[in-house]
């Protein structure tokens, strides 16, 4: 399958972009996720293809919502000020996708999700989540 088949699958699947086309947001902005209630799964860029410089492997983590909403609490390193005069937004007007795609883009995927031990080619990741999904349908 060529990437646009693979992420037409994962919008099957519910997983949701920042653009229009979930290739573009999954490819060369690195990031779907997937509403599950009180958490977000999300597949994030890894690997950076150099010939193209597009994303190339992935891996999958979870949010929690309160995570993602408390993010700049009392006790954290991150900051809230300079997070927003980079964003040039409020960071409680912006909606989940958004404070995610720029926390990972301001901080980068290991600083808000954690270390990727694992990251597999699309086609993998795919049929991976597929299986998955079958699974808890039948069971």
């Amino acid at each position: 399958m060529d990437k646009e088949e693979l992420c037409e699958q994962l919008g099957k699947l519910g997983y949701e972009g920042m653009d229009v086309s979930l290739c573009i947001s999954l490819i060369e902005y690195g990031l779907l996720a997937k509403d599950c209630g009180k958490e977000y799964h999300c597949i994030v860029g890894i690997g950076i293809n150099s010939y193209d410089h597009e994303y190339d492997s992935f891996d999958t983590f979870t949010i929690m919502k309160i995570g993602l909403k408390d993010f700049f609490g009392e006790n954290t390193w991150a900051k809230r000020d300079e997070f927003e005069k980079w964003t040039g937004q409020d960071y409680d007007s912006m909606n989940d996708l958004s404070r995610l795609a720029d926390l990972i883009s301001y901080y980068g995927s290991e600083n808000v999700l954690g270390v990727s031990y694992c990251p597999v080619e699309l086609e993998v990741l795919v049929r991976k989540l597929k299986e998955e999904s079958e699974v808890r349908s039948n069971g």
